[in-house]
């Protein structure tokens, strides 16, 4: 509908839209940190909770398989960057997408 419109509207629209998306990721990225620092409604302070052993990437929860600490949390982080890779890149890697999927049907 928009590209029906003249040059002039449809540039002007552009930039308002576009003015509008870098003001929600900027209100977004602001409400994560606030959240993040106990500004919920428990007032509970998230910080790096999930990082600290034994959970997130720097736990020992492979020490037991690899035998090694510092190699398990090693392991452990780069599980980690596999999976933010994927959550990141699944979208434009249609093969990847469909590797996990096959992976994930087995």
């Amino acid at each position: 509908m928009v590209n029906l419109l003249g040059v002039r509207v449809f540039g002007e629209l552009e930039f308002w839209f576009s003015s509008v998306k870098v003001l929600a990721l900027i209100g977004l990225i602001l409400m994560g940190l606030i959240i993040d620092a106990g500004g919920n409604p428990s007032h509970d302070w998230i910080e790096f909770r999930y990082w600290r052993p034994p959970y997130g990437p720097m736990g020992n929860y492979l020490q037991e398989i690899v035998g090694d600490g510092a190699l398990s949390r090693f392991l452990g982080f780069w599980a980690v960057m596999v999976n933010a890779r994927m959550c990141i890149s699944s979208h434009f890697h249609p093969i990847d997408s469909l590797t996990d999927l096959q992976s994930s049907l087995m």
